[in-house]
């Protein structure tokens, strides 16, 4: 195999990738596509056609156990989130499968694929961003103990997916969540801030690092924050 080819192959199956990840998540966040309906008390009919942000909403109720005025500003928001991305989804979906098909058809055209590629790429990470600001409007509604509990299982799952590739066992695994729920807890209980979709800082990497994970475990090249493993980027399907 050639050099230009083995390049070429590698543009290509990025390329691909890339496509295949971004799209199915543009349905992910505004919580229409698996409506879920326990305990809203709604007619048939209504069930039928769902509410446009439930499924998160129904989570947050179970999880956080808002009050009555807590609930409906949430529910206000959360569909307030799902039209915004609805409508964005709308905007951009003809020109997300034109650059599928163009990185799709870029049989031995390297430089347009990795184009399209990138193209595709900044798309979706618009679209994220945008996705992002909407949960900060959502989390604005609950206080600060609230918002630690809606987020720390997930920045937990996220650290957890980070540290894979170190061969963590499940009693580490736990450990992990418990230090990352903690951390949130604590950050945000001091009126610090944190983001709507938080990630592990390099102050919470070390902490793990250096008091959850073995010498072996460790990032090589001493560097705290970086698995010595490919990391995975849960964003393929993005938060609720």
């Amino acid at each position: 195999m050639t050099v230009r080819r083995a390049k070429w192959i590698g543009l290509f199956s990025a390329g691909l990738l890339i496509a295949t990840l971004a799209w199915p998540a543009l349905a992910e966040d505004t919580g229409r596509n698996k409506p879920a309906n326990r305990g809203t008390g709604r007619d048939d009919a209504s069930r039928g056609r769902g509410l446009a942000g439930e499924e998160e909403l129904n989570e947050m109720v179970a999880k956080l156990h808002p009050t009555p005025e807590q609930q409906s500003t949430l529910a206000a928001r959360l569909r307030a989130k799902a039209g915004v991305l609805s409508s964005w989804d709308e905007e951009n979906k003809a020109q997300m499968k034109d650059l599928q098909r163009k990185i799709k058809d870029a049989h031995d055209k390297p430089a347009e694929a990795a184009e399209a590629a990138e193209q595709l790429r900044v798309l979706q990470a618009g679209r994220e961003a945008l996705a992002e600001g909407q949960d900060a409007q959502v989390q604005a509604a609950m206080p600060p103990d609230m918002r630690a509990t809606w987020l720390g299982p997930k920045l937990g799952a996220a650290a957890v997916q980070r540290y894979k590739a170190n061969k963590i066992t499940p009693e580490q695994e736990t450990q992990i969540k418990l230090m990352c729920e903690t951390w949130i807890r604590r950050t945000l209980l001091a009126g610090e801030a944190v983001a709507a979709r938080p990630k592990v800082t390099p102050p919470l990497a070390k902490l793990i690092e250096t008091q959850i994970l073995t010498a072996e475990q460790r990032p090589r090249g001493g560097g705290e924050g970086k698995s010595s493993g490919p990391t995975t980027r849960p964003a393929s399907r993005p938060a609720k």
